[in-house]
């Protein structure tokens, strides 16, 4: 796991009303992960660990040097009033005591029912029950639950939310919301006792991070009169705003921005986004949290616009009004955004925009529409640029347990079921039309793009299309990206064909295919058997197994071939 990843997970899971009760800070472990990580397919690398153990647990490596390592951390970084953990994850004798303690999917070192051997240095952590206020979080499926259970009976007075779900930062109900509020009401109880902060004469700005301050009037962007005390330190989220004061600084530039509002391109489809809404105030300083519109600030400031980008709003430096137009009309402008650029023979420039290709996404089996948008942002975005896409859910709800449960949230769906030995194939047809009508609703489209189930469905339509027996009300699919899929009825699928699809691969498929396939995927062989059935496939291959994989140099290369030979075959339909 990563600082990140939790700090992701947190930030998604659980409501803005907690997190910003606590000012969390996210240190990687010591170590870089000596093995293949359980969440490499749904979190980017690297992944780091605390310590390491033989592989009966019976031996714990490098604790001390991981505790040494923590306490470091801390003196540099604290004070801290507490620890938050997550799995994995003291002897702490040079920093402040540690005072609260919020443990998620824990266990007890040397337990009857724990895996792990107690480490020497932690041969006494649980010989006197420990005093200070602590909340566990334990899942009803957790593989860790029965020593997170044992671990309560070491605390004096725990506090505990239980879940339905398995070894994750899971999201809190409603019952978890009001036992987690409760917990943080007693901290902010025996801290108001301890010291009170006064938010007028004091700033809440870290020392480390060089922010203003002002002594004599709050220069936030928000009211600070209701917090008292300051945020518990436990691990940092930094999600206020900071903003300056003319002559702050000699020499600074004063920079005010009114009612400021940008609205940028999805990613992924053709809508847009709304990324800045209504900012207000003079700036001395940008910081926010990942995604909150940082960026997008520094391009509004830098008149750096993306196609369709819209922007309303007033932008005053050192008292003189700026543009917020930028240059989005010059022919410099269009041509870094993909605009066609030519002339008419008789002096006067003619622009052409590209038409995007359109592929319709069909997702994986028990996952969803977001599912599949979020791991395609792992491609990058000179790629997914160049398509518009649109994301469908399958027609039925998850009849099982998904693969991704932990990693993604529900609901998740399926596109059709079949049998435990995958002899019989239930509701393809009915899944065939749901598809179909989607199509004439929403499109038209251009192609396909599918993975896991949706890719082994997506690679049987266009032979069905051709033989009559699908997609009649629809213009013909042209293209084909398959992700992680396989054929229908071949020797190396699982699956056999349904009636419907006898004659998907009677003949070669004709249409521009691009096949990606993973080294250590459980669908290789049914992917490389799908191959043949295709005129001309451009294959993509990645050392990983049954995901979405970034796309490595060479990989990279063969994708935007295939968008090349796509937009040449769209650049001659169009002449």
């Amino acid at each position: 796991m990563s600082a990140g990843v939790l700090q992701t997970q947190l930030i998604k899971r659980w409501p803005e009303a907690l997190l910003g009760k606590l000012d969390l800070v996210f240190p990687n472990g010591p170590y870089l992960a000596q093995g293949k990580s359980d969440i490499e397919d749904f979190y980017d690398p690297p992944f780091y660990e605390w310590f390491q153990y033989s592989q009966d647990y019976q031996e714990v490596f490098n604790f001390d040097n991981c505790v040494a390592y923590i306490e470091d951390y801390m003196i540099k970084h604290g004070p801290f009033d507490g620890l938050m953990g997550f799995s994995q994850g003291l002897a702490l004798t040079k920093v402040p005591k540690i005072k609260y303690v919020i443990l998620m999917s824990g266990g007890k070192f040397g337990g009857s029912v724990s895996k792990f051997a107690c480490p020497k240095l932690a041969a006494n952590a649980f010989s006197s029950p420990v005093q200070c206020p602590s909340l566990h979080i334990i899942g009803e499926t957790d593989y860790l639950k029965e020593s997170g259970i044992e671990l309560l009976d070491s605390f004096v007075d725990p506090v505990v939310i239980n879940h339905p779900r398995g070894h994750i930062v899971a999201k809190l109900d409603e019952k978890g919301q009001k036992t987690m509020l409760s917990f943080i009401e007693k901290i902010e109880k025996i801290r108001t006792k301890n010291k009170v902060h006064d938010p007028k004469t004091e700033s809440l700005a870290s020392d480390e991070n060089e922010l203003p301050t002002n002594n004599t009037s709050s220069n936030f962007a928000f009211s600070t009169g209701a917090i008292s005390p300051s945020p518990h330190r436990a691990v940092r989220f930094d999600k206020r705003r900071y903003g300056g004061r003319r002559g702050w600084k000699d020499g600074k530039i004063c920079l005010a921005l009114k009612d400021l509002r940008v609205a940028v391109p999805e990613k992924i489809g053709s809508g847009l986004q709304a990324i800045l809404q209504g900012v207000t105030g003079e700036v001395s300083t940008i910081t926010g949290q990942p995604d909150s519109g940082k960026s997008t600030l520094l391009d509004v400031l830098a008149w750096r616009f993306g196609l369709n980008t819209r922007q309303t709003g007033e932008m005053v430096i050192n008292d003189r009004q700026q543009s917020l137009s930028g240059d989005a009309t010059s022919v410099i402008g269009r041509k870094e955004r993909g605009e066609e650029i030519g002339n008419d023979g008789k002096g006067e420039v003619q622009v052409q925009i590209l038409k995007k290709p359109r592929f319709l996404c069909l997702h994986g089996f028990r996952t969803s529409s977001k599912i599949l948008q979020k791991q395609l942002q792992r491609w990058p975005e000179a790629v997914l640029e160049k398509f518009d896409l649109v994301f469908i859910d399958a027609p039925y709800k998850a009849q099982g347990r998904s693969m991704v449960e932990g990693f993604y949230d529900p609901p998740y769906y399926e596109w059709f079921q079949f049998t435990e030995d995958y002899s019989e194939v239930y509701n393809f047809e009915e899944c065939v039309d749901y598809i179909e009508d989607f199509m004439v609703k929403h499109g038209p489209f251009d192609g396909l793009m599918g993975f896991s189930q949706g890719g082994i469905l997506s690679a049987a339509l266009p032979g069905m299309q051709s033989d009559g027996v699908a997609f009649t009300k629809v213009p013909k699919i042209k293209y084909l990206i398959i992700m992680s899929g396989g054929k229908l009825g071949g020797t190396g699928s699982k699956f056999c064909i349904p009636k419907l699809a006898a004659n998907a691969f009677s003949t070669p498929v004709q249409c521009p295919s691009l096949h990606i396939i993973g080294e250590a995927d459980y669908f290789k062989e049914s992917g490389i058997e799908l191959l043949d059935a295709f005129v001309d496939p451009l294959v993509i291959l990645h050392q990983k197994g049954h995901t979405i994989a970034r796309l490595d140099e060479k990989g990279l290369k063969t994708m935007l071939s295939f968008i090349e030979k796509i937009e040449k075959i769209e650049k001659n339909e169009e002449m």
